[in-house]
């Protein structure tokens, strides 16, 4: 019976076109992420990574475990059970059609995953120590960029805030990696304008990780030394891993992974160094873990003259200027956490618990906002997470309480009304008064406080043509927030529509809107008035593969900003990019062109940007200009590639660009960017 079902599914010839539909579009989901952030460059590359890592090392359909699935990040919760209640009743799948018999499963899900998975008929084994070490493979990685229009920064003259150092970022990391059982290797970066050698930073490169990673050893199932990511629950008091918040995809609500998770990246400040473990037997899980690290900090004398405090904590990890590099290293962290999993088929149920100690404790400045802001010398943080999957419905959520009780709860729920339409709902309720270190939850900024909230989205597909994707999401904060001084309320709605007629086209279309109460300017008087600020945009994309060597795509994007009684801001945006990639040549190339026209900053738009490898770039565009850039990409072999950049933004009736120190005299900023990476 499974053969006669494996054939009939081998048959439907619109699933074997699905081989050749490449990897997942995440543009739009760095793009909201940069605009919550508001950084430019996302440095979390470890997800990215282990995507490119198994297209070439596929991940065995039949031998993998639900947390491999959750890695991916690219199934919802419900599509996860049923994959592995499939599995359990009609045993190894027979070939990779047959996943179109899986319930829950569309077309567009096996084309997201087609890329990274593989079916071998192969049993599993423990994969002894010997061969883990000796049948991985090495990946050695270069990376340098630089703006060639130098900022005042780097002047003689830009005194106690001039870069100590060259304009050039530098990147190495090597890593050797077998499978996903064992990896280990070391990451060195250096941003633009910090020493290199010299009196000021006799190390070299700026900053170093290091990481060991291995799994299923025995009862043994992960553990780290070094720099490793903990994720628990849905964020409420720990979750290190990169994670997106509301997008298009309405069924990726839920955070996904891990609990335990090897850290490569050059992102200075989400990640623990130490070491943990995950052991298991059979039902039960339990994961511990203990890291001691240094972390940036603005330090100050306490006000009662009792010793110094921290008044802030600095998580960007630049250490360009004396200012910046007096603060290096100033706050010493020693964290300690526990997970407790208890898991069957369909549920489980999960405690949480993390504790910091400081060697100062914190101040943070007397403002109102401050008020319930973390302080002393000691922090913790204690939760319980669940997550039950019945039939087509899944619920999860988590509840937490920190140090002073406060309390912070998220649940939610997907539930998939008919293989053609999906619906997600996200309650959250977090104290005004609550607060973690590392949190990252479902929320509208993105740390969990000062919030509660209300989203639904909906996904339906009428036709296989078809997809219409929309969610509303209303909010509101019981205490004050940066940039408003009462407590306010807000909300964000989106609409997508996704028409895709064959392979050869594509055309998408989304409105959103948002809005919130803000600080807005009280005339000549002292403080500020409340009034609302709206953003409202419109983007349309086509994506047109003319052959199979030329792609082409097309966005044009809409925006107004206003703000209380003041006048609209505008923003508008357009480019053109072309791909191309003869086959089978070792090299392939795009480029883009793009025009940008907005009043001000708060009309900005932000736009993800096609570079080498692992690199995510976003860029936010405001005034008037235009900008072009082209990557090149020269593969001759597996084992080696080169990857260049070239970029250049012109604006209009400017005689220079930025402000202050970091003034570019000039009307243009120029970007080279070049990597290497070889594999041996």
């Amino acid at each position: 019976m499974r053969w006669l079902l494996s054939i009939a599914c081998s048959l439907v010839p619109v699933l074997l076109s699905a081989q050749e539909t490449p990897g997942p579009d995440l543009e739009q989901e760095f793009e909201n992420l940069a605009q919550v952030t508001d950084e430019a460059e996302i440095k979390d590359d470890s997800w990215l990574q282990d995507l490119d890592y198994l297209k070439e090392h596929s991940l065995d359909l039949n031998a993998c475990e639900e947390d491999d699935l959750r890695g991916l990040r690219l199934l919802d919760p419900l599509q996860i059970r049923h994959f592995l209640d499939y599995r359990n009743l009609l045993g190894k799948f027979l070939n990779i059609y047959e996943l179109q018999a899986i319930p829950y499963w569309d077309l567009q899900t096996i084309q997201k995953i087609l890329p990274f998975v593989i079916v071998r008929d192969a049993s599993w084994n423990a994969e002894p120590l010997f061969k883990r070490l000796s049948r991985g493979s090495f990946n050695a990685m270069v990376r340098t960029s630089t703006i060639l229009e130098r900022s005042n920064r780097y002047t003689i003259d830009s005194g106690s805030s001039g870069f100590l150092g060259d304009p050039f970022s530098v990147m190495t990391r090597l890593k050797y990696s077998y499978k996903n059982l064992l990896q280990y290797g070391i990451t060195a970066d250096k941003d633009a304008g910090e020493a290199f050698f010299g009196p000021r930073q006799k190390a070299g490169f700026d900053f170093y990780s290091f990481h060991l990673f291995a799994r299923n050893l025995g009862l043994i199932k992960a553990m780290a030394i070094g720099d490793f990511n903990i994720n628990f629950g849905q964020g409420l008091i720990l979750w290190q891993s990169l994670a997106f918040n509301k997008g298009g995809d309405i069924t990726q609500v839920k955070r996904q992974s891990p609990v335990l998770r090897p850290y490569n990246s050059t992102g200075e400040f989400n990640f623990f160094r130490g070491a943990a473990a995950t052991l298991r037997k059979q039902s039960w899980e339990a994961t511990g873990f203990l890291s001691c690290r240094r972390l940036d900090g603005n330090s100050m004398t306490d006000t009662a003259g009792t010793g110094t405090v921290i008044s802030s904590i600095l998580n960007a990890g630049y250490h360009r200027t004396p200012g910046e590099l007096a603060d290096k290293g100033e706050l010493i962290l020693l964290a300690s956490g526990l997970n407790l999993m208890y898991k069957r088929d369909s549920w489980r149920l999960s405690a949480n618990a993390v504790h910091y100690n400081l060697n100062q404790p914190i101040r943070k400045r007397d403002l109102p906002y401050n008020l319930f802001a973390i302080s002393g010398d000691t922090w913790s943080n204690f939760s319980l997470d669940y997550g039950y999957t019945f039939n087509n419905m899944h619920f999860f959520g988590e509840a937490a309480i920190d140090k002073n009780r406060n309390p912070a709860v998220i649940n939610g729920m997907l539930i998939s009304l008919d293989p053609l339409a999906d619906l997600s709902l996200v309650y959250r309720n977090i104290s005004r008064a609550y607060q973690s270190f590392y949190g990252n939850a479902f929320t509208e900024r993105g740390s969990p406080n000062n919030e509660r909230g209300l989203y639904i989205g909906f996904s339906l597909r009428p036709t296989i043509k078809w997809k219409i994707d929309a969610y509303a999401d209303f909010f509101n904060f019981p205490w004050l927030v940066y940039g408003a001084d009462a407590p306010s309320i807000g909300n964000d709605y989106l609409l997508r529509l996704s028409y895709e007629p064959d392979k050869i086209l594509e055309i998408i279309t989304t409105f959103r809107s948002s809005g919130k109460i803000v600080n807005v300017s009280s005339g000549d008087l002292p403080g500020h008035d409340l009034g609302e600020s709206g953003r409202t945009s419109w983007r349309f994309q086509l994506n047109y593969h003319l052959s199979r060597t030329i792609s082409l795509r097309y966005r044009c994007e809409l925006l107004c900003y206003g703000q209380g009684r003041a006048r609209v801001n505008k923003g508008y945006l357009t480019y053109f990019d072309l791909f191309y990639k003869p086959f089978p040549k070792p090299f392939s190339l795009n480029f883009r062109l793009q025009y940008f026209d907005t009043r001000s900053y708060d009309s900005r738009v932000y736009t993800f940007e096609n570079d080498v490898l692992y690199f995510n770039a976003i860029s936010a565009f405001y005034g008037q200009g235009s900008r072009y850039y082209i990557n090149f990409r020269y593969q001759p072999r597996k084992s080696w590639g080169l990857w260049l950049k070239w970029g250049q933004s012109l604006y209009r009736n400017a005689d220079e660009i930025g402000s202050g120190p970091d003034t570019i005299y000039g009307n243009k900023k120029s970007e080279c960017r070049l990597l290497l990476s070889v594999n041996f």
